[in-house]
């Protein structure tokens, strides 16, 4: 049927889990993802053993099993740990840590959330492992042969990068926290912000581009104004030249840096303005830094 019989949130009963869930994903566009940045971190155990911890957090889990079956919301109160099994005596392999859902009403016999171990099968050169239906996942943990001790060196965060999910939750039409090499699939007017880079973009329906877009704005004789945004590389002292395309030589120029080098936010040093260029200074750099940002020039 196209269109359902009741109506949820209607009614002085009560409603279905189903209709529940498909709010949930009317609410977020369908997508899934972890709510905060920190939320369901996988670490080493404080003793390093076969096993991992799992933070505290909550995620949002789109079913997989039926048509109409929304988003499950999944929360860890505390710090989890997780058993992994015993290494293989020849070769390595890939396993998964995942959070994911048992709904009777679309498979077996069990109601309930969980993160869990998902084994690889061991090989010279190893996979990993499927995901299981209604599931996120959360790390890959590369188990060498004759393993004992999982370190944080051997755990690949993938809460945000793994092939399918793409960046965390977010309201629909909100600003969705993702890495530059993960986005999502091109939506017209869908924007993102890069977690690597510090960038925001918004989708043309084909390409992502930048919402700090280049502005000129010229009056009479004076009041001229252009921004946009810089990349590069730094020399060992901290400097590195900048072609700012305003057309004019500005007056003034501020810059300020991304994430990638001189910590967010930072107002730097500039000098040598020219009609084409100029050239900032990073503080605190002593080898060649890679830096994006901001820049603003008035005259």
């Amino acid at each position: 049927m196209s269109v359902t019989t009741t109506p949820i949130f209607i009614q002085a009963g009560g409603e279905t889990a189903e209709s529940a869930r498909r709010a949930i994903a009317a609410l977020v566009g369908g997508r899934g993802g972890i709510i905060g940045a920190a939320d369901l971190a996988v670490t080493e155990n404080g003793t390093p053993n076969m096993s991992v911890n799992v933070g505290s957090g909550q995620v949002l889990i789109p079913g997989t099993e039926g048509t109409y079956q929304g988003i499950y919301l999944v929360e860890n109160r505390g710090t989890l740990n997780v058993a992994l099994a015993a290494s293989d005596p020849t070769n390595p392999r890939k396993d998964l840590i995942v959070a994911k859902v048992a709904d009777a009403a679309y498979s077996g016999a069990t109601n309930a959330a969980s993160i869990v171990m998902v084994t690889g099968t061991p090989a010279a050169t190893p996979t990993e492992p499927a995901a299981p239906a209604n599931s996120w996942v959360l790390a890959m943990i590369d188990i060498p042969a004759l393993d004992t001790a999982v370190t944080n060196s051997q755990i690949a965060d993938r809460r945000t990068t793994q092939s399918s999910q793409k960046g965390r939750a977010a309201a629909l039409g909100g600003i969705i926290p993702v890495p530059s090499t993960n986005a999502p699939n091109h939506s017209a007017g869908l924007a993102i912000f890069e977690t690597d880079t510090g960038l925001p973009r918004v989708s043309t329906g084909a390409t992502w581009a930048s919402l700090v877009q280049a502005l000129t704005k010229t009056t009479s004789g004076s009041n001229r104004m252009h921004w946009g945004t810089y990349s590069g590389t730094t020399d060992a002292s901290g400097y590195l030249t900048i072609t700012h395309g305003a057309g004019f030589t500005p007056t003034v120029v501020l810059a300020i840096s991304g994430i990638t080098g001189g910590g967010p936010g930072a107002l730097l040093g500039v000098d040598t303005i020219t009609s084409t260029t100029f050239r900032i200074r990073v503080g605190s750099i002593t080898v060649a830094t890679a830096v994006t940002g901001y820049y603003l020039c008035l005259s």
